[in-house]
């Protein structure tokens, strides 16, 4: 019986290792997966980002074209008028 015990205390005692590293790896790997998903997930979300401020950029600059449109057209019914 000792025999038994010590060849399945050995066994089993290689089987723990090998499943302490299969799980290291594993857990390794998990790891590495979800770097490597959130790395891309925050390039994803800082390039929205700058997309959404140019975009906020183009709007502002369109608005301000639009204000000094505005200004120029009043100034030149305001010189006709006058003129008229």
């Amino acid at each position: 019986m000792k025999v038994y015990a010590t060849n399945y205390y050995e066994q089993r005692f290689s089987s723990q290792i090998f499943s302490k590293w299969r799980k290291l790896a594993y857990n390794q790997t998990r790891n590495d997966i979800l770097q490597q998903v959130i790395r891309k997930t925050d390039s994803q979300i800082m390039q929205k980002q700058k997309e959404y401020e140019q975009l906020i950029q183009t709007q502002i600059l369109n608005l301000q074209l639009l204000q000094c449109m505005l200004f120029l057209k009043r100034n030149c019914i305001c010189t006709q008028n006058i003129q008229n």
